[in-house]
């Protein structure tokens, strides 16, 4: 059976851009603080804002382990595991297509900005933003990001 989405469920997900998260992901009661980097079942993605009354099962620290490109620029992203290397297949990466890449630069920060993407800070201290892999409709290209083999 499908795993359920629940940033329509859950209020405030939606908002923090939490949309790797499926049932199973979540606890109830505990919060999820802004810059969190959250492991989902539709993989990595740092919290966008403060989530109340609901916490993640799996909160990681941000570990870098393949390359993206991302509006010209190259960047170190966190990928889902079950991403196999080289060159991927989209249908592959459908269910797995959220990253977190990390903000190398002020070029990729006013990039950011410019398309209303959130610069996130990671309890690490890391810069990071929120990027998508996979394509699907209805999907922003402002996060379309490929990734690198």
């Amino acid at each position: 059976m499908p795993k359920k989405l629940l940033y329509d469920k859950i209020p405030g997900l939606k908002k923090a851009f939490l949309f790797n998260m499926r049932d199973g992901d979540e606890l109830v009661g505990g919060q999820i603080s802004e810059g969190d980097v959250i492991a989902g079942a539709n993989g990595y993605v740092a919290a966008e804002s403060t989530v109340v009354d609901c916490s993640a099962r799996k909160t990681v620290r941000f570990n870098p382990t393949r390359d993206c490109e991302w509006k010209t620029f190259e960047l170190r992203c966190m990928v889902h595991p079950l991403i196999p290397k080289g060159k991927v297949p989209k249908t592959k990466l459908r269910h797995k297509g959220h990253v977190v890449a990390r903000v190398i630069n002020q070029q990729v920060a006013s990039m950011a900005r410019k398309h209303a993407i959130p610069l996130l800070i990671t309890p690490d201290g890391e810069p990071v933003i929120n990027l998508e892999v996979s394509c699907f409709d209805g999907q922003g290209v402002e996060r379309r990001a490929t990734l690198l083999p």
